[in-house]
């Protein structure tokens, strides 16, 4: 009996016309159809229901492709090894550099007074033995001719270490400076060591 297909807008079709494009898909089992002479529109998965199934049963590829996308899926799905690609290289270089900078701030930090001169200190230590000499001269000097020479001799002394002490103490500081950057350099480089090894891990 003649079919029309989608509220009369196509059709009238034969029975075996539907069944072949629901079978090849060219008609969808929600399309609806009327046969010629009725009243209520079905759809034609209830229409022809032997169709249907024959077209929702999987074909031996498509059963092929099903068993084998689970298997594809997880491939893609599985995680990188840890420390892999870049993120392991990263690693590798931070804990590299953090390792170099452990060794060297350490180093510096406890060579620099080794390193660093300080001659004005060595000038200021000289002034001041000289300056214990004097007074013990110019004590026993008192009262005599010598003593203005010493008297004299003592204050030039004394000018003379106030001005290396204070150049010590400048290159002192600076001494501390070094050391401190230093040691701040290890405990960066102890950090990015810490780093590295999480990025590796992760």
């Amino acid at each position: 009996m003649p079919i029309y297909i989608n509220n009369q807008q196509s059709g009238p079709y034969e029975e075996r016309v539907v069944i072949d494009q629901l079978r090849n898909g060219m008609l969808s089992p929600n399309d609806l159809g009327i046969r010629h002479g009725e009243s209520t529109w079905q759809k034609l998965g209830d229409m022809f229901p032997d169709a249907v199934q024959r077209t929702s049963e999987p074909s031996p590829a498509a059963s092929a492709v099903g068993v084998g996308a689970p298997i594809a899926s997880r491939a893609v799905q599985t995680p990188a090894a840890k420390g892999g690609g870049c993120r392991g290289v990263a690693g590798i270089l931070l804990m590299v550099f953090g390792a170099l900078a452990i060794l060297g701030g350490a180093g510096l930090a406890i060579g620099t007074p080794f390193i660093y001169t300080t001659p004005s200190c060595d000038f200021a230590e000289s002034d001041w033995k000289e300056i214990q000499d004097l007074k013990k001269k110019y004590d026993a000097a008192k009262d005599s001719y010598d003593a203005t020479s010493i008297e004299i001799e003592l204050k030039s002394t004394m000018a003379s270490y106030e001005t290396s002490a204070k150049h010590c103490d400048e290159q002192k500081s600076t001494m501390r400076m070094f050391q401190i950057g230093f040691g701040v350099t290890a405990v960066v480089g102890l950090l990015m060591v810490i780093v590295g090894f999480i990025i590796r891990r992760i």
